[in-house]
């Protein structure tokens, strides 16, 4: 059902825990970020550790961009866009917020498997901006894959709203990160069968 009023980072995060709790499904989980879900699946991440094994993140947002708003004409900027547009907007998500709360979760990555699809041939045209900001975005993702073990950018040629368009690759590359995480108990069970 819809929910009334903006969704902060925090409330998504929230309502993120919330849902898959209410799926029933047992953690640690994979998730699936794409452009500013990304910035809600780090802070998930970085909020619930423990049940969290690995991301897949499509041409996805990540923290430290509120650094680079310098690239932006100043009435453009995030925190000078008003809370209205936010609300007309389909996600209903306040993007200035959701970046702040990823940002106030920098360095308390888990130590997870992270896949990132940069979509190519134009990267970072989805994300609008100034050609400056989007240069400098595309700067930083090396230095945000560095935090995960392993982070792999992994470049498909799609536009930003690549759900669409290779839902079957995007399923694959879940599955494959699925396939490289150990198994939770096989280094005990392992130990188990050399007593």
């Amino acid at each position: 059902d819809d929910v009334p009023g903006l969704r902060t980072g925090k409330s998504s995060v929230r309502d993120l825990h919330r849902l898959l709790d209410a799926v029933g499904g047992e953690p640690p989980y994979v998730l699936l970020g794409a452009s500013v879900g990304g910035l809600i699946s780090y802070s998930y991440a970085a909020t619930y550790p423990e049940e969290v094994a690995g991301m897949v993140l499509l041409d996805a947002q990540v923290p430290g961009l509120l650094e680079l708003e310098r690239y932006w004409p100043k009435e453009e900027r995030l925190w000078n866009v008003p809370k209205a547009e936010w609300s007309n907007a389909e996600e209903k998500i306040d993007q200035y917020d959701v970046n702040v709360y990823a940002q106030r979760h920098a360095g308390q990555e888990p130590d997870i498997h992270l896949t990132y699809l940069q979509a190519t041939p134009n990267p970072g045209k989805g994300w609008g901006g100034p050609p400056a900001w989007t240069e400098a975005v595309l700067d930083e993702l090396p230095e945000y894959l560095e935090n995960f073990s392993p982070g792999v950018l992994k470049k498909v040629k799609s536009p930003h709203y690549m759900e669409p368009m290779i839902p079957d690759r995007i399923a694959k590359e879940v599955e494959m990160l699925i396939a490289s995480i150990p198994q939770q108990g096989a280094a005990h069970d392992g130990e188990a069968s050399k007593k």
